[in-house]
């Protein structure tokens, strides 16, 4: 899926980004369900994307091929930003665009306001405001046990269940059943759930500093992170990003509707660009 990888050292942690396509450079940020990775989260739109976009996606700390936090809580958005800092700057000069999914969605609209050469940031399902969390919350941030634990986790992702299939759930258990995996997601979020929202709010300056067009886009479905809770209330502080409400589209719009993502990418960053240039 992808034509190679970078190591890149973070705070002493050796971190893995992953490279793939030519052209604009792009920086994809998962998110942080269980089995998360770049591989599970951006498969099904990857090569939608790679002849027009030079992509630079890591496996956030925590996650996939990187390696853990050594804190506990291992939780720690400042130290994920710290990560996405210093992909950019193994990034070439110039603009460049950012695609936050989740968690990371948050960490992609902080980055404006520290780096002036982003052009635009494009969102799905983000956090970054304060809301309630839901039994649903607590299911995606707790350690599955069992292959059917997870498949349950990962169903309330998704609009159409049936996408969580045999290999869909084989391919994150095999990635959680590496012991380095399942301990390091297991000392991500222990506790009370609500601590690690609250965490996830952009200040007013991170606000102040989104110049960039801003496109946030939502799974009407999505009972993780609702739409109303995040993604409109961010459409109210943020005066020129755009709202794209994805129907039959849980929380996961680069499995669900993959080729309608891939379309709202490259016409939303190609008309972004001159803007930055």
């Amino acid at each position: 899926m992808f034509e190679r990888s970078i190591d890149i050292d973070v705070r002493g942690i050796r971190t893995v980004c992953h490279l793939a396509g030519s052209g604009q450079p792009l920086l994809m940020l998962h998110g942080s369900g269980p089995g998360a990775s770049v591989e599970s989260t951006w498969r099904f739109i990857l090569n939608r994307l790679t002849d027009r976009f030079a992509i630079y996606a890591p496996d956030l700390i925590g996650f996939g091929l990187s390696g853990n936090n050594p804190a506990v809580p291992a939780f720690d958005p400042d130290l994920w930003l710290e990560q996405a800092l210093a992909v950019i700057d193994r990034m070439p000069e110039g603009p460049i665009m950012v695609f936050g999914h989740s968690i990371s969605g948050f960490t992609a609209l902080r980055l404006p306001s520290r780096v002036r050469r982003i052009a635009g940031v494009l969102t799905t399902g983000t956090m970054g405001v304060r809301y309630d969390q839901n039994a649903f919350t607590t299911l995606t941030w707790n350690l599955p046990r069992t292959r059917e634990d997870l498949r349950a986790a990962l169903q309330t992702l998704v609009h159409d269940k049936s996408r969580i299939d045999d290999e869909f759930v084989k391919q994150r258990f095999e990635l959680l059943s590496d012991s380095g995996a399942a301990q390091s997601f297991d000392a991500m979020f222990p506790g009370d759930k609500q601590q690690y929202i609250d965490r996830c709010v952009l200040s007013d300056d991170e606000i102040a500093g989104i110049t960039c067009p801003v496109l946030l886009t939502h799974g009407k479905s999505d009972v993780i992170i609702r739409a109303s809770d995040t993604t409109l209330s961010l459409a109210q502080r943020i005066p020129q990003a755009d709202v794209y409400l994805l129907a039959a589209c849980g929380h996961l719009p680069a499995t669900e509707r993959p080729d309608t993502m891939a379309a709202l990418a490259a016409n939303f960053f190609e008309a972004a660009l001159p803007t930055a240039a």
